[in-house]
């Protein structure tokens, strides 16, 4: 009888596979409606820098965040709780009493429109003619929500393969502006978000997809 292969290029042959690379993030990209309770693939079209992106006439409210100091940090935080029974040492059960699925980064592109009027909820007060910009404080107000889409490729014998997480249910919980001011440094606009389950996606807080 043979053994198990560490590596399976046969039946599993993304065993070994690993991901490094960028990270672009879209937030307000259209959410494709599930079919038969499956969430079809948003169509990718490669852009002007040699990406694949969400194509634009399909996601016309789609706004890129551009760069960050890091990257975008994932992290689940998850809290069980023991149930035990007295005739027991050992818990008879572990439940999940909690989850919470945030995304987090500090963007660079802090004058960009679209950006602070849409991520940051901030009031647009000039016209589009002036030779200056001004914006208002968005003010003690719900958090936004909105779908995000960070998208990551890899090389695959020469040719990038395309892969990307959605959370189509998405809480903004940062704040502009919380950068430092100085000038050893540049203004950050730190952003984060919490992922919330998705009625039409059977309640599920994202999908991860990619091609083989």
């Amino acid at each position: 009888m043979a053994g198990i292969n560490f590596v399976d290029n046969t039946n599993r042959p993304f065993l070994d596979d690993r991901v490094k690379s960028a990270f672009q993030v879209f937030v307000n990209v259209v959410i494709p409606a599930a079919v038969a309770g499956v969430p079809p693939a948003i169509v990718l079209e490669t852009n002007a820098e040699g990406w694949k992106t969400p194509v634009i006439a399909t996601h016309p409210n789609a706004v890129y965040l551009g760069c960050t100091t890091e990257g975008w940090d994932l992290q689940l935080d998850k809290q069980t709780q023991d149930e035990f029974c007295d005739e027991q040492v050992d818990p008879e059960s572990t439940t999940t009493t909690s989850r919470k699925l945030t995304i987090a980064g500090n963007l660079l592109g802090v004058l960009d429109e679209k950006i602070l009027t849409t991520l940051y909820g901030l009031t647009k007060w000039h016209a589009d003619v002036d030779t200056f910009q001004h914006y208002g404080d968005a003010g003690d107000v719900t958090n936004p929500s909105m779908s995000v889409l960070a998208i990551w490729r890899r090389l695959v014998s020469g040719t990038y393969k395309y892969g990307y997480f959605l959370f189509p249910n998405a809480e903004q919980t940062a704040a502009y502006p919380t950068g430092k001011l100085s000038s050893k440094q540049r203004i950050l606009a730190p952003v984060s978000f919490t992922a919330k389950g998705y009625a039409g996606y059977g309640g599920r807080s994202y999908t991860k997809y990619f091609e083989e």
